[in-house]
């Protein structure tokens, strides 16, 4: 009994090293895209325990919930790709940085011109999906 113990134990140990690794990784890509190809000094991070993708911009902090956002291209510019909600209206909580102002958005629109777009979406994608999946 104390063997199955112990396995259960390290498999979800490492089932949580895959994971973080994983969602690592993939964050790191996006991030370096993000810092070669965009001048307002974005950084992505996640927050697993929300279940939240948190960007910081030069202006501000974002909060999207993963269950309430999807990524896709921009619809007005080929060289960006779009935070939206994908049921909401508005669901993405921005907090400006040089004021107590704070508001909802309804999409968050990132340009990359020369990045590789549609890599960075299929990370993101999976940056979701690993979060939602996790419990």
């Amino acid at each position: 009994m104390k063997s199955m113990f112990l396995t259960y134990l390290l498999v979800i140990f490492i089932s949580s090293i895959s994971f973080s690794q994983s969602l690592r990784e993939n964050l790191d890509y996006v991030n370096d895209q993000l810092s070669k190809y965009n001048s307002h000094k974005i950084v992505f991070n996640i927050d697993t325990e929300h279940k939240a993708l948190v960007i910081y911009d030069d202006i501000s902090t974002l909060v999207c919930y993963f269950e309430d956002v999807d990524f896709d291209y921009a619809e007005d510019d080929s060289a960006a790709i779009e935070i939206y909600c994908s049921e909401e209206d508005e669901c993405i909580d921005q907090k400006k940085l040089s004021e107590e102002e704070y508001s909802v958005l309804e999409k968050y629109t990132i340009e990359l011109d020369g990045a590789n777009l549609n890599r960075v979406l299929e990370k993101l994608d999976k940056i979701k999906e690993l979060v939602l999946e996790e419990d």
